[in-house]
């Protein structure tokens, strides 16, 4: 992966802000996340991002937000309920 110019205020591959937790053995997580926003801006697109419970979604989700933010990309959010799992 080619380097990136450092975002100013953000430290790291992670985009978390200065002074926050870093995100300890989620860097090959963080790159995909960052190399889907890069492509989001040029082809649109959708990620999905599940898992149990306190594994880090939220995390990577913040990071890939923060770092979207960073380049000027709106993004949406949306979190699903428990009991909404099973509708479809």
């Amino acid at each position: 992966m080619a380097s990136r110019a450092p975002i100013s205020g953000v430290t790291g591959l992670s985009w978390r802000p200065t002074g926050s937790p870093p995100l300890i053995g989620r860097d090959e997580d963080v790159a995909f996340m960052r190399s889907f926003v890069d492509d989001a801006c040029l082809y649109g697109g959708a990620l999905i991002v599940a898992g149990d419970a306190g594994i880090g979604k939220s995390v990577l989700a913040d990071a890939a937000s923060l770092y979207a933010s960073s380049i000027g990309v709106r993004t949406l959010r949306a979190v699903g309920a428990e009991d909404e799992a099973n509708v479809s």
